[in-house]
């Protein structure tokens, strides 16, 4: 410590300046050190004579001082650093505008840049010349017309034929109208009228070649349309634009050219340059041409043809701008191309279209020094003067911006003579201004460039400082800062993060930096930082200086690496873990998976839990935890959280991760909504390949909260719907990422499953077809994936056939996590297997898609036979709806009171029918069975879903029925059928998409029918039917009695599905030939019903092709 108090003494007395207080200040503090600290404890390590850290007392310094004083500086902008102080880099520079796009940037006036590169000279500008022009105000009142104005000119020569006049008009109210009349010698020529109150201009051409040369007037006069009103006039002129013409008629016979019409004129300057000649041509006979021929000094310019026999117009650009100036002159010949015949011509005159301009101006762009008081020490230009032109300048400046078409500030005036070294402004912001004029219109003043020199301290000025990185830290502590900052100077500091140098604290002041200021509030997370000053001033004359910067930690001591990561959800997201209580751990964040967690950690705390109270505004995140300083540590567990969409109607959801507890009060908490009957309740349907188990909330004020139904848990690799009765934005699901490979069972028929990895994965790369995921040659002969939108079914499909490369068809493309599937598996069962999910490393052990990083869409009415879909495909198709039957009025009995029941075994019965192909409802027999083609789909019991409702005749069911399926409701006044006296049907419902079905109020009121034998052919069980083979018997059967036959009933063996698959019984002699074929494992399985009922006659020999399955007795 007595090193550091040397160095810090000997480099405060070597400034001077008031530096002794600091020396003597650092020194107590010094000496406070030295009553804890020994010599031999001390750790300082010298990086450079100015840069020294202290890594066993947590210290780092740098004082600018030695053969390499920017040691220290890892960046710097505007900064000088030398002999122990770090100041602001004086600047002097010079501003030139010399190119085409440097004078385009500033404002120009009647200013060209294009005439040639980098130089600016007055502009040609359309060029009629003035005649006569009187433009002062004059006025009208009344309705009379009143002369106002007389221009007064002589006519010499054809350049007067064609005329130009300008005026305005304006009037005083604009209900009313005023009236301008413009006369030639007298007469009325032209006519204006207008109901404006601000001025229109007018321009109008007249045709004066019909005038005699001499002297003639052009009048102007005003009224209105009401004697009250003024009429006002403020421009009148008139132009020529001609420089030589010649109009009278004349022709040529025959086919050589010969000039009829010769001008002459001299050029005079640049204002040549351009030139329009006017003619025009007709011939003879329309059956022969006529030619004119237009030579420059004898050279050949222009020709021109025609057939026509009136004459036709011609207007012609010349450029001249390559002929000298001097006189030049213009000829027409005409000619035919019979000898016989006539060319004609009546117009020829020549124009100059440009001149240059009497003045124009360009004044510069704006300037920023980037210093207030910018001392503007020179302006210099080059210049090429003609006889008769001038360019003068002026200046301004401001320490204020101002736009470069600002009035404000106002112009000083420096003369024509370069350079200028005195008179000029100072100001941050300076400009300069450029006159060119001429008295002569064919010549210009040409600028080829313009130089500003200027000097200053340059500002705002910072440097940061190299990285300081502690070996082992444990916090950081303290900021110091020695400056000096005369008036209108400053200096500010900022702690950044050396990693990603995002700002971590910001605004320290110099009087808060020289007494220490604490920085402990930095986040341990951010383990290297850097030290960032801004210098400035207000004067470009002065700087403030940085004499030295330090900082000091904690050293940290090492804790527990991080096991057993939990989260879970409420009102925000709660990450726990196992490691050493009050440990610093870092928290790791990201909202892609697949991308990975970045290297900074998000937080970093103390103790063995955190709360991410910014979740909600994430549709995913995935957190990581290690010990501090050490990185995210894969070995405590990657932890997520999902937000599901859940709109309010359907959706088809998955786990995305694997959760701690799989029980459904555990994933969901008290996100979903119950009711006081499953009607009225959120409800969530699982298909287990028979059916669908559910689960829905019983909540009801007074009782106590609890989940209903077959379905208990909510299982990662699974596919669920949730049905949504009280409208909410989302759910949120957590859990940890899984660590294994996902294998989920496929059996043949409907799986629906949702794989448990927070990834998106394409079908090509999605392991099915590896995994035993089977196509065909077409969509109904390949295994199938089915994924609901909201609207419709995306589906998708493999191609696979001899000879050809396999290929997914279909509008599915990508399966996303989160989302449930439908997986229509019609060859073999297989495993479907998935690498487990890698983070950072593109996702999944297989090159997979990355992580969405949005929300599952809201979905609709998720029937598979939508809007969209017609409902026969859809049973075809055979993928099971979920559906909810009930009675949401009550069942009544034969007396009008409610059936009775709380849903147990002793309720009141009611039997859930299929009504079969012919769509009637047909009565039970006398043992309650359904007849004709009905039959039963599943038994209820009255107050099934209704806790709260006992007695009232009420059920609630649920349960996965085909689309198409039309069922009704046979309701029985007793718990069993052989106590029942009466029953009663409701009326028939079609099933066409998932949703509740009341079947409403109805009552049991019809006698049950009273038994009677039903005649049976029956060869009775065997006794001993072991052993049993399922195959294929032939025979024939001869009764001795006539019978009516409608189905057959196949004994199985006990404990197997022993049945026959088809029966074929026939007669040729006797014309009987039927068959019937089984209908799989569904209700009535043991029959077998022909396909139309049929007589065996008594003493008749039969044929029979009986095929079995499983162990029938036989």
């Amino acid at each position: 410590m007595s090193v550091v108090l040397k160095n810090k003494l000997k480099m405060s007395l070597k400034k001077g300046k008031g530096t002794e207080k600091r020396a003597c200040a650092r020194v107590s503090i010094a000496f406070v050190a030295l009553l804890f600290f020994s010599i031999a404890a001390l750790s300082i390590v010298p990086v450079s004579p100015n840069v020294q850290i202290d890594e066993a007392n947590g210290t780092w310094s740098d004082s600018f001082d030695g053969a390499n004083p920017e040691e220290g500086i890892a960046a710097s902008t505007n900064i000088t650093v030398a002999d122990g102080d770090a100041n602001l880099s004086k600047t002097s520079s010079d501003w030139t505008q010399t190119t085409r796009a440097d004078f385009e940037a500033g404002v120009l006036n009647n200013i060209d840049t294009a005439a040639s590169s980098g130089d600016v000279k007055l502009e040609l500008v359309p060029s009629p010349m003035l005649i006569a022009s009187n433009n002062t105000e004059q006025s009208v009142k009344g309705t009379t017309p009143t002369l106002v104005k007389t221009l007064t000119f002589t006519k010499s020569g054809d350049s007067y034929n064609e005329l130009r006049i300008d005026s305005n008009l304006k009037v005083q109210n604009k209900n009313h109208i005023a009236y301008c009349d413009i006369k030639v010698d007298g007469v009325l020529k032209i006519t204006h009228e207008t109901q404006s109150e601000t001025y229109v201009p007018y321009t109008d051409t007249l045709d004066f070649s019909s005038y005699a040369d001499g002297e003639h007037t052009i009048t102007l006069y005003l009224y209105t349309s009401n004697r009250g009103q003024i009429a006002y006039n403020s421009g009148f002129a008139l132009y020529r634009s001609q420089i030589a013409s010649d109009n009278t008629e004349q022709s040529v016979k025959g086919t050589t050219p010969t000039p009829v019409k010769t001008l002459t004129f001299t050029k005079s300057g640049d204002s040549y340059n351009e030139l329009r000649i006017d003619s025009n041509l007709k011939v003879q006979n329309k059956n022969h041409i006529a030619y004119c021929d237009i030579k420059v000094d004898g050279v050949s310019k222009i020709t021109h043809e025609t057939q026509s026999e009136t004459y036709v117009p011609y207007t012609d650009t010349l450029d001249f701008s390559s002929y000298a100036d001097g006189e030049h002159t213009i000829t027409l010949y005409l000619y035919t191309n019979n000898n016989g015949h006539h060319a004609y011509n009546s117009v020829f005159a020549v124009y100059r279209t440009k001149a240059y301009a009497s003045s124009g101006t360009l004044a510069s762009q704006v300037l920023d020094t980037g210093a207030a008081g910018a001392n503007w020490t020179e302006l210099n230009w080059s210049e090429t003067l003609e006889a008769d032109t001038d360019i003068t300048f002026e200046v301004r400046a401001s320490d204020t911006s101002f736009a470069k078409d600002a009035s404000t500030p106002s112009w000083t005036s420096v003369g024509g003579a370069s350079p200028v070294t005195s008179e000029l402004p100072s100001g941050r912001y300076v400009q300069w201004r450029a006159t060119l004029s001429t008295s002569n219109n064919s010549k210009t003043p040409t600028l080829h460039d313009v130089t500003v020199s200027y000097s200053h301290f340059n500002t705002p000025a910072n440097l940061t400082s190299i990285a300081i990185t502690p070996a082992d830290l444990g916090g950081w502590s303290k900021f110091y800062a020695d400056t000096t900052a005369p008036s209108g100077t400053s200096i500010t500091f900022s702690i950044l993060n050396a990693t990603t140098n995002s700002t971590l604290i910001s605004g320290i002041s110099a009087a808060d930096a020289k007494n220490g200021y604490d920085i402990s509030s930095i986040a341990t997370g951010n383990a290297s930082i850097r030290l960032y000053a801004s210098l400035n001033t207000s004067n470009a004359s002065i700087t403030p200086s940085l004499h030295e910067w330090n900082v000091s930690w904690t050293v940290a001591q090492p804790i527990e690496p991080p096991t057993n990561l939990t989260i879970k959800t409420g009102s925000s997201i709660e990450l726990s873990w196992n490691g050493t209580a009050d440990g610093k751990y870092d928290i790791y964040v990201t909202d892609d998976f697949a991308a990975g967690f970045p290297p900074v950690p998000h937080a970093t705390v103390t103790g063995l839990s955190w709360v991410d109270t910014d979740a909600a505004n994430h549709t995913e995140r995935y957190y990581r935890v290690g010990a501090h300083g050490n990185g995210a540590e894969v070995g405590a567990g990657t932890v997520g959280k999902f937000d599901i969409a859940t709109g309010s109607t359907w959706t088809l959801f998955s786990l995305p991760f694997i959760p701690e507890d799989t029980s459904i009060n555990e994933v969901f908490g008290d996100q979903l909504t119950g009711g006081g009957k499953s009607s009225q309740s959120d409800k969530i349907w699982m298909w287990d390949g028979t059916t669908y188990q559910t689960a829905w909330l019983f909540s009801y004020p007074g009782y106590e909260d609890k989940w209903y139904g077959s379905l208990k848990t909510i299982d990662p690799d699974k596919g669920y719907w949730i049905q949504i009765r009280h409208p909410k934005d989302k759910i949120v699901v957590c859990g940890k990422v899984s660590d294994t490979d996902r294998n989920i069972p496929l059996n043949v028929g409907w799986n629906l499953v949702g794989p448990s990895v927070p990834l998106s994965h394409s079908l090509d790369n999605s392991g099915l077809i590896e995994s035993g995921f089977t196509g065909g040659g077409k969509s109904s002969q390949s295994d199938k994936i089915w994924m609901w939108d909201g609207t419709t079914y995306q589906t998708a499909w493999l191609f696979s056939y001899p000879g050809y490369e396999d290929k997914w068809y279909g509008s599915l493309k990508t399966l996303e996590p989160g989302k449930g599937y439908w997986l229509q598996i019609r060859h073999s069962a297989f495993t479907w297997n998935l690498p487990k999910p890698i983070s950072g490393g593109g996702g999944m052990g297989m090159s997979m898609m990355k992580s969405r990083s949005t929300k599952i869409a809201a979905q609709g009415v998720p029937a598979f036979a939508s809007a969209s879909m017609d409902v026969s495909k859809a049973v075809d198709q055979g993928q099971p709806v979920a559906v909810t039957v009930t009675s949401l009025t009550g069942v009544k009995n034969e007396d009008g009171n409610w059936l009775s029941g709380d849903g147990s075994e002793s309720s009141d019965l009611v039997q859930l029918i299929d009504v079969g192909p012919d769509g009637i409802i047909n009565p039970p027999d006398e043992n309650g069975n359904p007849t004709g083609d009905d039959s039963i789909i599943c038994e209820i019991r009255i107050g099934e879903g209704y806790p709260l409702e006992q007695d009232k005749g009420k059920f609630s069911y649920d349960l996965g029925l085909e689309a198409g399926t039309v069922i009704y409701c046979r309701a029985w006044n007793e718990a069993s059928i052989e106590d029942a006296t009466y029953y009663g049907d409701s009326d028939t419902i079609t099933v066409t998409e998932m949703g509740d079905y009341d079947f409403g109020t109805w009552s049991t009121d019809t006698e049950k029918p009273t038994p009677t034998p039903t005649p049976v052919f029956d060869t009775g069980a065997s006794a001993n039917p072991y052993p049993s083979i399922s195959g294929t018997h032939y025979g024939t059967i001869k009764p001795n009695k006539t019978i009516t036959v409608h189905r057959l009933y196949t004994y199985p063996c006990s404990g197997t599905g022993g049945h026959t698959e088809s029966v074929r019984i026939w007669n040729s002699t006797l014309n009987v030939n039927v068959t019937a074929s089984w209908k799989g494992y569904r209700k009535d399985w043991h029959n077998i019903t022909f396909n139309t009922s049929f007589i065996l006659l008594a003493n008749e020999t039969y044929n029979y092709t009986i095929r079995t399955g499983s162990y029938p007795q036989v």
